[in-house]
C-alpha cells in the first residue's frame, strides 16, 4: 500500500512472529520472525501494534504477566489480545463442534476452553503486568479482547 493508494495512510508493515517454523510458513507475504515471546527480540517501542489471537490460554499466569510487560515495552500505539472465555457453555459448544473431528482436535478444543479465562482473571493479570490501560471486553462466540491504545503519558 502506498500513500497514493491509501489516501494519506502511511505504509503498513506486518510482521508474523512465532516459535514454530510451520506456523510462520502460513504467513505468506509478510515479514516473518521466529522466536520465543518470553524473550521478545524487538526494541522498545519498535512496532505500532501487537496483535495476538488464541495464544494466551497456552501460557501460565506468570508467563502472561511477563508477555504483557514485553508487549507494553515494544508496542508504540497499542495492544490487542484475542482469546477464549472459559465457561461451561463454551465447553459444550466446542465438544459439539468437534464431534466429527480427529481425536487430537476433540481433546484439544475442550482443553483450550478449560484453560481459558474469565474476564476478571485476564483483567487482574493485566493490572499485575502494569497495563491497566487495556480493557477486556466479551465478544460473540465465547471470545474476549484485551485491548487498548497507549495513553499519551504512558
Amino acid at each position: 500500500m502506498t500513500r497514493d493508494l491509501a489516501e494519506g495512510f502511511p505504509l503498513m508493515t506486518f510482521v508474523a512472529f512465532d516459535l514454530s517454523d510451520w506456523m510462520l510458513k502460513l504467513a505468506a507475504g509478510v515479514r516473518r520472525v521466529r522466536g520465543d515471546v518470553l524473550r521478545f527480540p524487538f526494541r522498545d517501542r519498535s512496532v505500532d501494534f501487537i496483535i495476538t489471537t488464541h495464544f494466551f490460554h497456552h501460557l501460565t499466569d506468570d508467563q502472561i504477566v511477563h508477555v504483557l510487560r514485553e508487549f507494553d515495552r515494544v508496542a508504540r500505539r497499542g495492544i490487542i489480545v484475542n482469546d477464549l472465555i472459559r465457561n461451561r457453555r463454551a465447553v459444550l459448544w466446542i465438544k459439539l463442534f468437534t464431534l466429527w473431528a480427529n481425536r487430537y482436535v476433540q481433546y484439544d478444543g475442550p482443553q483450550s476452553v478449560r484453560k481459558a479465562f474469565k474476564i476478571r482473571e485476564i483483567e487482574a493479570l493485566a493490572a499485575k503486568a502494569g497495563v491497566g490501560w487495556l480493557t477486556a471486553r466479551k465478544h460473540f462466540g465465547h471470545r474476549f479482547t484485551l485491548a487498548g491504545l497507549r495513553p499519551e503519558n504512558h
